[in-house]
């Protein structure tokens, strides 16, 4: 596998690749996509044909989500379907009309555009080999989902996915870094990337425990609790690689020890934590820059550049390197 090729426009071929597509018999010459009903009804002011088996345009006032049948959209009109679900992403996972494995579908789909999109962001450089295959994984798994309800699942339902696109966008620049710093492992990579996006969900107010099991209730966390939240809604689901549940456990500790929840310092701060805590940081002043509350997104490295005490001097130099290396525009593109 190469490396992930460069575009400016959003690329869908590896989103389109991976879903079904049809012919049909009223639309010889066009290839289509399939898409569920239950889900296509659901988008406000969608401005694209849906066709039915027959190549017939189904009108708005016929999407209904009545079964789960499947519908039809172009190859071509895939990227705006895509923008149309991030857009109403809060809608599609509350409706409980939709069967919760198309809403894991719908999730699965958006992060990968959500990943384009990064990717556009970073256009003119070469992005790392490892970087696709650790992002995959962590969209595999929101199609697990389908079979039992999961986090990523039920947190995209808060804040229009805001923490969704938060944890998405720190793993995106944990495994940048992480690779660039000599990390090559496509194992160690995909658990760098699951310790960045479960990093902050104990911030979630969701009620966990039906789904996860354990003894105890998972209490909602404040925020110098959280990471230890985090890391047991972690462990309950299954994702147990050592640099995950450290980077998740310790990437709000900081290396002059002033941090939470232990005060560990230094060199016995885990590089995984030491990673993720730089790329979360990152992503939150990026949050802030797009609600406007900062200026561009030089302003932000800058910040981040003149930070003192709170990450590895070195490390903190070569991502500041890495980033106006892979500049401007390393965001998340929000609606």
């Amino acid at each position: 596998m190469g490396g992930f090729p460069i575009w400016i426009r959003p690329d869908t071929t590896k989103i389109h690749a991976s879903m079904k597509t049809s012919k049909i018999a009223g639309l010889p010459s066009a290839e289509l996509v399939d898409v569920p009903i239950a889900v296509v009804s659901h988008v406000r002011r969608l401005g694209i044909p849906v066709f039915n088996v027959r190549g017939k345009i189904i009108g708005p006032g016929e999407r209904t989500a009545r079964d789960t049948q499947m519908v039809y959209i172009l190859a071509d009109d895939l990227a705006e379907l895509l923008d149309a679900f991030r857009a109403n992403l809060r809608q599609l996972m509350t409706a409980e009309s939709i069967p919760e494995y198309h809403r894991a579908w719908t999730l699965h789909f958006v992060l990968r555009h959500e990943i384009a999109l990064l990717q556009g962001d970073a256009a003119g450089t070469e992005l790392p080999l490892g970087l696709p295959v650790a992002l995959e994984a962590l969209t595999q798994f929101v199609l697990k989902a389908a079979r039992a309800p999961g986090v990523l699942l039920q947190i995209s339902e808060e804040d229009d996915g805001g923490l969704a696109a938060h944890s998405l966008h720190t793993a995106f620049l944990t495994v940048l870094l992480s690779q660039a710093m000599g990390v090559r492992r496509p194992d160690q990579l995909t658990a760098l990337a699951f310790g960045a996006v479960f990093a902050d969900v104990g911030l979630s107010e969701r009620d966990f425990d039906g789904f996860l099991g354990g003894a105890e209730t998972l209490e909602v966390a404040v925020p110098p609790t959280h990471p230890r939240r985090s890391l047991e809604i972690m462990r309950r689901m299954g994702l147990s690689p050592q640099a995950a549940q450290e980077a998740v456990l310790r990437h709000h500790e900081r290396w002059d020890g002033l941090g939470y929840p232990d005060g560990v310092a230094g060199g016995d701060l885990p590089a995984s934590a030491r990673y993720v805590a730089l790329a979360n940081h990152f992503s939150s002043l990026s949050a802030r820059r797009r609600r406007g509350r900062k200026g561009t997104v030089g302003a932000q490295i800058a910040e981040l550049a003149q930070t003192e005490g709170a990450f590895e001097p070195a490390l903190q130099v070569a991502f500041v390197r890495l980033l106006r290396q892979h500049m401007p525009g390393l965001s998340i593109r929000r609606r």
